[in-house]
């Protein structure tokens, strides 16, 4: 991916923003976390895509895996658009997969919930 090799393509992420308006509850769970993760990766300040990526992940909560679910956290964590709806709609999820994360997303998770200041 773009984000993975640090190719700054802006206009790329901009495209992708609009392509995806209105396509939100198209995207898999996991595509859906990709998304998050490329965009805070690429520190891409996009707050509607934020919005459509939160509003199609509550929808879809249980469809997440354990990776998934810590790369979502952490990628709104990371950007600072922290969905305080969100992160208490995906406590309940999270903490059902925790048993399932390796240490990197147990550390993930912790991170995100820490600086997100919700009480879940």
């Amino acid at each position: 991916s773009y984000a993975s090799v640090n190719c700054n393509h802006y206009g790329l992420f901009d495209a992708l923003a609009e392509a995806s308006e209105g396509k939100w509850p198209q995207f898999s769970a996991q595509s859906l976390a990709n998304l998050a993760w490329a965009y805070s990766t690429m520190k891409e300040v996009n707050p509607r895509v934020y919005e459509g990526i939160a509003k199609a992940s509550m929808k879809c909560k249980e469809n997440f895996t354990s990776q998934g679910v810590s790369n979502l956290l952490w990628a709104f964590a990371n950007a600072g658009h922290v969905d305080s709806d969100l992160f208490s709609s995906l406590a309940p999820v999270t903490s059902s997969l925790l048993v399932e994360c390796n240490s990197q997303a147990l550390a993930n998770i912790a991170w995100a919930y820490a600086v997100s200041n919700v009480d879940d």
